[in-house]
């Protein structure tokens, strides 16, 4: 049996209609985000931009945008909540671990994807000449360790750590958030 649409969004409409469910309930207004918008987090020789945190989702995910110089990497981790990355402009490669412990390299150029499932090793770098921009999207739990990075930098004692600190202070952070960073030397003819 075929479905009309139409007859179904009406029926839909005459259930309940936007203009009464607003006077019943108070209803979250859509947001749109531009280009120049979001919040700025530096950290180490890495800049991205929240584009929308949990807050702004029901605490249900997040997303940052970054732009990663050549040569410029993640390393690689592993954290208790899936990671998905799609590619806006360039190329980069997706760093993983396979089954024999050997360092993988999976190249994802613009309009492409890929997702790092929970508790998976992954990482990223751009090993091209260009500047690659991407899109991460994660639990809200990810942006935490940067949020609490960005305060404890705020303080008057972070603003004078050394970036020898910084980078110990950052990775107690993740320590405590449960993110494990993974020593995989990289070779660079990994497949």
């Amino acid at each position: 049996m075929k479905t009309n649409t139409s007859a179904i969004v009406g029926k839909m409409t005459r259930i309940r209609k936007a203009s009464d469910l607003v006077k019943a309930v108070p209803l979250p207004e859509l947001r749109k985000w531009e280009t120049s918008e979001g919040e700025i987090v530096n950290p180490f020789d890495l800049s991205f931009t929240w584009k929308v945190k949990g807050a702004d989702t029901g605490f249900m995910f997040a997303v940052y945008e970054m732009t990663i110089k050549p040569e410029a990497k993640i390393p690689i981790h592993i954290h208790p909540y899936a990671e998905f990355f799609y590619v806006l402009e360039g190329q980069l490669d997706v760093m993983g671990i396979d089954a024999g412990g050997a360092l993988t390299w999976t190249p994802v150029s613009a309009g492409e994807c890929a997702n790092a499932p929970a508790n998976a090793p992954h990482g990223i770098k751009n090993r091209s000449t260009q500047s690659a921009k991407f899109l991460s999207v994660s639990n809200f739990e990810h942006e935490k360790p940067f949020n609490d990075y960005q305060t404890l930098i705020k303080t008057p004692e972070g603003q004078c750590m050394s970036e020898g600190e910084k980078a110990d202070a950052i990775m107690e952070i993740f320590a405590g958030h449960k993110i494990t960073f993974l020593d995989a030397p990289e070779v660079e003819n990994a497949h």
